[in-house]
């Protein structure tokens, strides 16, 4: 064999290395690629799979409210705020749930998911602000003018009385007749004075429900300083967390009385939200209005993922 030869035959395996190489390369990106698309499509499915959880999960909890006497329990009931189970349902899925259920948006456990369930009509209305509004600022540490002055941003043309005091500020009651009322909470950034990090703040305590009656007995334990004194939030605090509290017990520890602008029966508006344990952050929220013993038992004004 001559030398050229020799040169000629150790080319061609230097070639056939190279190509052997490259396809092994080739084979090993189109195999990474293969298993990051695989990784990402169980991801999506996962996330799918959350997503029909949660979805099932809130559905499962309006269902629930629509077909137990919630407003009975809540105003007389031994544990006040919760919901009457039914002796024929205690096998478990949602309705082994009931006697840690309440509404005044404590979270409580549904298995691997945490809920809260909160009454709407005891939250700020962004329809009707005015001085509920102005109220809720000073709550979260706002001078009296700066309040005021935010509070007066928000159109309010619907605004009656309630039993936090007139619902417009005098100043307001002349300049928003041609305004129309917010329709979601994230509008409230819009407004001058307004930025997100606010609208986030007030955000668990707001809602676009209109309504005169106020619920300050199903009022979240954070805002419940708004209406009462320091000390009465505490006592409620302290029943709430025994499994004490109702409707009567609120009316014997602040003195405050049902009448035309105040209601202490919880519904028919809701706000539900439902969230896995494992993923705190991602929460399905529903705002719903239950009227069982109606043609349109449901009347759905939000459904998402948080807000």
């Amino acid at each position: 064999m001559t030398q050229q030869t020799k040169k000629h035959k150790g080319l061609a395996l230097v070639q056939v290395l190279l190509l052997v190489a490259m396809l092994s390369i080739l084979l090993l990106l189109m195999t990474a690629n293969t298993q990051q698309q695989q990784k990402q499509v169980i991801a999506l499915q996962a996330q799918l799979d959350q997503h029909f959880r949660l979805y099932s999960t809130g559905n499962d909890m309006v269902y629930s409210l629509l077909t137990h006497s919630w407003n009975r329990s809540a105003q007389a009931s031994a544990s006040g705020s919760t919901i009457v189970q039914s002796a024929a349902n205690k096998s478990g899925g949602v309705n082994a749930w009931h006697e840690h259920w309440n509404f005044y948006a404590s979270s409580f456990a549904l298995n691997d998911y945490s809920a809260r369930i909160t009454n709407l009509n005891s939250l700020v209305s962004i329809q009707t602000a005015g001085r509920p509004m102005v109220l809720l600022l000073k709550h979260l540490g706002y001078a009296e003018a700066e309040a005021v002055s935010l509070a007066n941003q928000v159109p309010t043309p619907f605004a009656t009385t309630s039993s936090f005091g007139p619902m417009q500020l005098p100043s307001e009651q002349s300049q928003q007749e041609d305004f129309l009322p917010l329709q979601h909470i994230h509008e409230l950034s819009l407004l001058p004075g307004w930025d997100k990090e606010l609208m986030q703040r007030v955000t668990p305590y707001v809602t676009t429900y209109s309504s005169r009656l106020l619920n300050e007995a199903y009022m979240p334990n954070t805002m419940l300083e708004m209406m009462v004194t320091k000390s009465q939030a505490d006592i409620i605090r302290l029943m709430r967390a025994e499994g004490s509290f109702n409707s009567i017990q609120f009316e014997a520890v602040t003195e405050l009385l049902a009448d035309e602008l105040r209601s202490f029966f919880v519904g028919p508006d809701f706000r539900i939200e439902v969230w896995h344990n494992s993923s705190p952050d991602f929460v399905r929220v529903l705002e719903a209005r239950l009227l069982p013993y109606q043609p349109t038992a449901v009347e759905f004004r939000y459904q998402g993922w948080g807000y």
